[in-house]
Order: structure tokens, then sequence, then C-alpha cells
């Protein structure tokens, strides 16, 4: 009976919707089960025969045209490693080719076009051997002519050393000679065969010429050591041209070769067109038998989509359904449990509604409950921490107090002890440098310069003393602080310019003297001090500004310099410039103000002191 009293709870509600999406899902599984194995059967044909085929014949068509790429550059290398490197290569991807080829014969399709490529890389192996033979007789002649070379440089030599001066038919023969060498030396570089044949033909007139201007030499017994040498040279050059080995041998089977490698050019490029051509029917062919078995897939899924399309739009009518219903009896109750925590949190009135289903509205019960709990709490909090905050103040207060007069105590004890420097020590030591002064103008004869200059000594270490006394007096209490602060920093500064000639010292002081209370005065003079003190010392600085003034109930001081600056944290642990910075501002905020550095290295560096009265 307590149950039929409240609506739907969120399990019936999210269980409802979900038993009927899982009604229609079966439905439609079952319908798809009869509808797939059909098109089941299609996606096996396809992966039997299609797919492998289409897949080899597009494996093979880059095959063959990385084979194409390789036989020109095999072609066209004189490297023998590189070309052992290709051509093993070259005949290990032909191997993978003609076995690419066989899968595609054994899956039974396109069997003329199959065993039609397979002849054409076995042709193109063929090709392969040839172009290995033809290269590595290029090779071969490539050296014999570098050997060439080095025996005409030889016989170069030999004739620059044959010295036939004198002689007029040996020196014409010279000429001849050296004309012949320089042919042969062209000729055993690489020419085309026209300039080649013309070279070798001027060469052989070349040849008689100088077998003429050798046969009219006299025969005289002087000069037969000369014909001697110049026909064992001439023996010399004519084997090393026409010899069995020689240039003009050579550059006839250099000739050949060049033939045969253009023959061999012609054939494997025509080859391999030709496997490019059946090649790329293969894959043409394959991917026509694909479209087609795609077009039959298509066709049946397309049947589908209706079944499909229904179900998605039942699917949807179930989920606005069920959205609705949520909507009313779930999302909005929560969304106005929400705004209305919101606004309580924000500090305005708001009841905590009760509707929705029964979980929700348990759990506003519930929110009630921590809401007026924490209420509660905040106003227990708020009356201690009022109680905390009076108290903080009263201790704070009592504090500036206990450091203004703990301020005010070390002044005056240093005052204390200024005044006793100045009235005992400084008074004695004074007794004791008129006293020395009265002895030395009593001793004042020539018998008594030893007894005078040790007394000189003493009156110049009393008077440094007497300045030492005077400047640790200044430095516990300036002695013209009494007067004013105002006109205690217009001195110091103005002594401070006359010490240190190169600084630009600017004081501005924007304030009345009744404005400064008294235990601010010596505060705001050491803090100025010591400022300008860093600067000379640390900074580097060409120009100083002090700002002193009072904005309202705030007194403010500045220091500024151009100087190099620092990095504040760096500075703060060095151990002279950390100890002042450190002073300065224990002495503001032991006073009751805030100390500020603002400083970069290269840009400056700025000091402020604030009280707020």
């Amino acid at each position: 009976m307590n149950l039929l009293r409240h609506p739907l709870g969120l399990a019936s509600m999210a269980s409802l919707p979900l038993l009927l999406f899982a009604t229609a899902f079966v439905l439609l599984a079952g319908v798809l089960l009869f509808a797939f194995r059909d098109i089941n059967a299609m996606l096996e044909q396809a992966a039997e025969q299609k797919i492998p085929v289409l897949t080899q014949t597009t494996a093979l068509v880059r095959e063959c045209e990385w084979l194409r790429g390789m036989m020109f550059r095999l072609m066209q290398t004189d490297s023998e490693l590189v070309r052992e490197a290709i051509i093993i290569t070259l005949k290990e991807r032909i191997d993978d080719a003609g076995e690419m080829a066989s899968r595609l014969e054994a899956i039974g399709l396109y069997k003329d076009k199959v065993e039609s490529l397979k002849e054409q890389l076995s042709s193109l192996d063929g090709i392969a051997d040839d172009v290995n033979t033809l290269i590595t007789r290029w090779i071969i002649l490539r050296e014999q002519r570098q050997n060439q070379v080095k025996s005409l440089r030889s016989l170069s030599e030999e004739l620059i050393a044959l010295d036939v001066s004198g002689v007029e038919q040996l020196e014409a023969w010279k000429q001849g000679a050296y004309r012949i060498l320089s042919l042969l030396l062209v000729l055993s570089t690489d020419l085309d065969v026209p300039y080649g044949l013309r070279v070798t033909s001027e060469m052989y007139e070349w040849v008689r010429n100088v077998r003429a201007d050798l046969s009219r030499v006299p025969s005289t017994p002087h000069i037969s050591g000369m014909v001697e040498a110049a026909n064992h040279l001439y023996d010399k050059l004519i084997l090393c041209a026409q010899g069995e080995n020689g240039i003009i041998p050579s550059f006839k089977r250099q000739h050949a070769v060049s033939q045969q490698f253009a023959a061999l050019t012609i054939r494997m490029d025509a080859l391999s067109e030709s496997i490019m051509i059946v090649a790329g029917q293969l894959m043409a062919q394959a991917k026509t038998d694909a479209e087609h078995a795609r077009d039959g897939f298509s066709e049946r899924v397309s049947g589908l989509s209706g079944l499909l399309y229904g179900f998605v739009v039942l699917v949807l009518a179930v989920i606005a359904a069920t959205y609705l219903y949520l909507a009313r009896h779930v999302i909005r109750p929560v969304i106005r449990l929400n705004n209305c925590m919101r606004l309580r949190t924000q500090g305005f009135s708001a009841n905590i509604p009760y509707d929705g289903a029964w979980e929700i509205r348990e759990m506003a019960r519930s929110v009630f409950y921590f809401v007026s709990e924490i209420e509660h709490r905040e106003h227990e909090l708020r009356e201690s921490h009022a109680g905390l905050e009076e108290q903080v103040a009263t201790r704070t207060a009592e504090l500036k107090r206990l450091s203004n007069r703990l301020l005010q105590a070390q002044e005056e004890e240093r005052f204390k002890l200024a005044a006793e420097l100045h009235d005992d020590i400084g008074a004695t030591m004074g007794v004791i440098k008129f006293g020395i002064e009265r002895a030395l103008l009593m001793l004042d004869r020539p018998d008594a310069i030893k007894v005078q200059e040790p007394l000189n000594e003493a009156v110049d270490l009393v008077k440094g003393l007497a300045r030492q006394l005077r400047r640790i007096q200044n430095e516990l209490r300036p002695a013209h602080i009494d007067v004013g602060l105002l006109t205690s920093l217009e001195w110091f500064c103005k002594d401070y310019q006359g010490a240190y000639s190169h600084l630009r010292l600017d004081l501005a002081a924007d304030v009345d003297e009744n404005d400064i209370p008294m235990t601010l005065r010596i505060v705001l003079f050491r803090v100025i001090q010591e400022s300008l003190n860093n600067i000379a010392k640390h900074s580097g600085a060409t120009s100083v500004k002090i700002r002193l003034q009072k904005q309202g109930n705030t007194l403010k001081v500045s220091v500024t310099d151009n100087g190099v600056g620092f990095d504040i944290t760096a500075a703060m642990g060095m151990q002279e410039t950390g100890r002042g910075l450190k002073s300065m501002r224990e002495r503001v905020e032991l006073s009751g103000g805030t100390f500020i550095i603002r400083s970069k290295p290269n840009k400056g560096t700025q000091l402020t002191a604030c009280w707020e009265n």
C-alpha cells in the first residue's frame, strides 16, 4: 500500500525504455541474421578470390615499376660493387615478381595474361645478365685505357728526355711524335664515334709522316745513338697505338660495346613497357571484378537500409519519450533543487522544492537537513570569528605599541651613549690633546727634537681618535636630528654630495615637519642613510632621487637610483648587502610601516617605505 502512494521510481523509469529497446533489437537481430547470410557468402568469395587478386596485381605492378627503374640504374652505374649489389637485388625481385605471378596463376584467373607476364619476366632476367656482361667488358676496357694512358705518359717523358737538337730531320720527327701522343690521349677519352674516327684518320696520317721523317735521317756515326733511340721510341709508340691491346683496337671494341649496349637499352625499354602494359591490364581487370563484387554487395546492403532506418526511428522515438518522461520527473526537479541551493549559497532565501520522483524528494529532504546544519554551524563560526578578529586586533595594536616603545628605547640608549661619548670621553681626549700640545710648546728647544717627535705622533693619534668618536656619535644619533628631520636630511645630503661628487643627488620633501611623528623621524633618517650608503658602495649609479611626501593619511619615502640593479633574492642572501636591506626592512616594519624593494639587473633600484596614520 505504501508503494502505491508513490509514483514510479528511477529504476522503473529507466527499465521501461530499455525493455522496449531490447525487444526491438531482438526482432531486428533476427531479421538481420537471415539477411546477412547471403552477404557473408559474397564476402567469403571476395576474400578468397577478388581481394587476393587485387592485392597481388597491385603489388605486381609496383614490383614491375621498381624493376624498370632498377634496370636503367644498372645500365648507368660504373661502380663494380654497386653493380653487383644491383644485380643480386634485381634477380631477387624478378624471382619475387615471378612468385606473385605464380600465385595469381594458382587462383585460376587471367591465365593468358599471367603466362605472358611470366615469360616477359624471364626475358628481363636474361637482359639483366647481358647487361651485367656488357658492363663487365666496359669496366675491363676502361682499366685498359687507364693503363694505356700511363704508357703514353711514360713515352712522353722519354720523348722529352731525348735530345735531338742540331738534326733537322729528328726535330721534325719529334714534333710529329708529340702530335701522335696528343691524338692517342684524345682517343683514350670517352668520344662519340664520328669524332673518334676523324681522330684515328688524322693519327694514321701523322704516323706516315713520322716514318718518312725518320727514314730521311742521314746515317752518320755521331748521331747513330739518337737514331737508335728514336727508332726504339717509334716502335713503342706504334705498339701503344696499334697493338693488340692498343688504343685504336680498344676504341673499336668500346664502340662495339656501345652499340650492343644501345641495342640492349632499346630491347629492355620495349620489354619493360610490355611488362607494365600487361601488369596494368591485370590490375584493371582485377579492379573491374572487384567493382562488380562491390556493386552486388551494395545492392544487398541497400535492401537492409529501410529496415535499419525504421529501427533508428523507433530508437529515436523511445529515446525522446524516455527523455520527456525523465525531464518531467527527474531532470527538472533536480534543476530546481540545484537553483535553490545556488541562491542559498549566494545569501538569498529560497524554499527547497519537494516534487518529482520519490528518490528526488528524499534527496531534497536530506539536502534541507544538511543545509540547516550548515547554516547553524556558519552562524556559530561567524560569532567565533568575530571574537577572534577582535582579539587579533587588540594583540596587533599592543605589538605596535611595544615595537614603537622598543625603537624609542633603542634611540634613547643611542642618544645617551652618544652624549656620554661626547661629554666624558670627548672631554678627556680634549684635555689630553691640550696637555700634549702645551708640553710641545715647553719643549720647543733644539735639544728637545727627539721628545717632540713622539709627542707630535701622540697628538695626531688623539686627533684621529676624536674624529672617530665624532663619527661614532653621529652614527649612533645624528646631533642635528633634534633640530628637525628635514634640516638633518639637507645637512646629510650636502655632506654626502661632497663625499661622492660623481653622484647627482635630488632631495624633494613635500611634507611639513609637524606631519612627521617623532617616533618615525629617526627611522626615516636611518632608511635614507642606509640606502645612500648602499648606493655608493654597490650600485655604480650616477643619479639618485629622494622623495618624502604625504598622500592623505599615508607618509611615504622613496629612494631611486639608475645603477646596475640586482637580483633581490640573491642580494638578500649576501652578507653585507643583505644585512643592510634586512635592517631597513626591520626598522620600517617594527615602526608599523611597509617596506618594498623593486630592482632588476641593469634597470636601477627603488626602495619605498610607507606608514599609514
